[in-house]
């Protein structure tokens, strides 16, 4: 006899749940109810996103057997390269700005961005500015853009390192590979 994965007994019954309970409700209880159900919704997917990167952090920390705080040389090797022209080719922000509503599945990266205006700043591994693109966070959304803005209200820099690392960590996230298949489409239909 095969054991019981528990987690998808509860998937199962919440999906059922989700969708048997309002019908089974009165008009104005369906109203009330829905709004419990889409903030169960909210915080159950919260809930699996933070699962999920969770389970990617320490995946890749156990096969790679790193420190969280390795240090890194500051060469920049061609694989390094390779791998931003790579990301560049995959995601083609130009000058314009491309809009990103924060009610999409790139819901959960415009909680983490910074009010107002941000640079954001790609370097090599020893520090020399390669590219720099601009974000915009709204009260609806968020812009990105390359190039760097006039005046700023925050800056951030990454070197490639550590955008192979958090790659590599989160690459595999299953709401972040939808985010950056909206990200490709929404480049794509508003250039």
């Amino acid at each position: 006899m095969k054991p019981i994965n528990t987690a998808k007994v509860f998937l199962t019954f919440m999906s059922l749940f989700l969708v048997c309970t309002p019908s089974a409700l009165a008009e104005d209880q369906v109203q009330h109810q829905t709004g419990i159900i889409d903030t169960l919704k909210n915080d159950w997917n919260a809930l699996w996103f933070f699962g999920e990167v969770l389970l990617s952090h320490v995946s890749y920390k156990i096969n790679h057997h790193a420190d969280v705080n390795s240090e890194w040389d500051n060469v920049t090797t061609q694989d390094d390269l390779n791998f931003l022209n790579n990301l560049k080719a995959q995601y083609p922000f130009s000058e314009k700005s491309v809009y990103i509503s924060s009610d999409n599945v790139c819901g959960p990266a415009y909680e983490y961005l910074l009010e107002g205006v941000t640079e954001a700043t790609v370097t090599d591994n020893s520090g020399s500015a390669l590219d720099s693109y601009t974000v915009t966070k709204s009260e609806t959304g968020f812009t990105i853009r390359k190039g760097a803005p006039e005046k700023p209200d925050h800056s951030y820099a990454i070197n490639l390192n550590e955008l192979e690392e958090f790659y590599a960590i989160y690459g595999k996230v299953g709401q972040v590979q939808d985010c950056e298949t909206y990200l490709k489409e929404q480049i794509q239909a508003q250039a």
